[in-house]
């Protein structure tokens, strides 16, 4: 009775034999190599792709003071100067003397971080391009592509982005000027050239953020240095939560640095999550102000519009027949103008776009054969 229990026993261990040696074959014979260890995600970025997030943040900080500071504060009593320094003029700097007093606390921050705004043709000497920058200019101008190259004279790696005339003040400014050498200057062309230099080529992300601070640091003091010059006027406005689109009134530097924070944040956030992504973005095209002349109404005081866009797109806000701003938004980008309605907003891509008007979010119609949309604000929301 024991020889039936004893084959079976038999038949099991050569079986379990057959399958180890099996596997033992596959593992160490026919096997595939062990999987690579996963690699770490680097925590630093290029410097190039800093220069397009910081060139971004200043493009929302030159339109935010261009639009709702410049052109409206002109439009509500305010006055602007290139002479805004000296103690016998009561006014407030142009936008590119905006940008120049960004720069100059830039450069005392100790960051390393560098801004100048040169040209070809500056009304001031002093911001000519010269050498080396002034040949990359020549490729920015003619291609419209960012120039990233390391300066060999300052030891400093460096990019020059398009300074275009993205307001009528700027034209006005520069064709009626005494010095300047070009009076035919026209509303969309490239006048020049920011440009950003730092000392090192890669820079982590937690550097970045740093410098990204130290850049919106210096956007604060500029604008303080305004507010500091208008107390000096023998007729101020008033300084606190409104903006010149409600009549004589200007913001306070916290309530101008959160219109900055929330018009920039999203797209400086993308950019440092996808460094790509803003060498794009930088390279389109910055959004072009365009205000009308009729003069603002104050009471009751505008609506806002605001556009967010998850995808490339770009924005034309018209009302009755004047263009009011043309803008490119990158992917996360936004936008915003504070005007009546009639409007007629277009987009030349719908998809991921966000239109929100008087604290509304609008249903978008569907786009047209050519996947434009279409959007039309006949009266103020809550009115027939």
């Amino acid at each position: 009775m024991r020889k039936p229990v004893e084959r079976s026993r038999w038949r099991s261990v050569l079986v379990i034999s057959a399958v180890a040696i099996t596997l033992s074959s596959y593992l160490f014979i026919t096997a595939p190599p062990p999987l690579a260890a996963p690699t770490p995600p680097t925590d630093t970025i290029p410097t190039r792709a800093l220069f397009s997030i910081l060139e971004l943040e200043n493009d929302a900080a030159r339109a935010l003071y261009t639009e709702e500071i410049v052109n409206r504060g002109k439009q509500a009593g305010l006055k602007f100067d290139e002479h805004w320094r000296d103690d016998a003029v009561k006014a407030g700097p142009l936008p590119a003397l905006f940008l120049r007093e960004t720069a100059k606390h830039l450069e005392g921050s100790g960051s390393q971080l560098g801004l100048f705004l040169g040209s070809r043709f500056p009304i001031n000497q002093a911001n000519r391009l010269t050498g080396n920058q002034a040949e990359r200019f020549v490729i920015l101008e003619s291609t419209n592509t960012p120039q990233f190259f390391y300066e060999a004279s300052t030891q400093r790696h460096t990019a020059m982005f398009t300074d275009r005339a993205v307001a009528e003040v700027c034209v006005k400014c520069h064709n009626e000027h005494k010095d300047s050498p070009k009076t035919d200057w026209k509303f969309g062309a490239i006048m020049g050239a920011t440009t950003w230099m730092y000392p090192e080529e890669q820079v982590t992300r937690t550097r970045a953020l740093e410098l990204v601070g130290t850049l919106r640091a210096s956007v604060r003091a500029a604008y303080t240095a305004y507010l500091a010059e208008v107390g000096t006027f023998v007729d101020k406005p008033e300084v606190g939560n409104r903006w010149p689109k409600d009549g004589f009134y200007l913001p306070s530097a916290d309530v101008f640095m959160t219109e900055l924070e929330r018009r920039a944040s999203a797209t400086t956030l993308h950019g440092l999550i996808d460094p790509d992504s803003a060498e794009r973005a930088a390279t389109a095209e910055p959004p072009r102000v365009e205000v009308s002349s009729r003069p603002p109404i104050s009471v009751p005081a505008n609506p806002t519009l605001t556009v967010r866009s998850t995808s490339e797109t770009r924005v034309t806000i018209e009302s009755e027949g004047d263009r009011m701003m043309v803008a490119r938004l990158p992917a996360g980008g936004s936008t915003s103008l504070s005007v009546q309605p009639p409007l007629v907003v277009k987009l030349t891509e719908g998809r991921g776009v966000e239109v929100e008007y008087d604290g509304n979010v609008l249903e978008l119609p569907k786009p047209d054969s050519s996947g434009e949309v279409e959007l039309k604000l006949g009266s103020p929301p809550g009115k027939s």
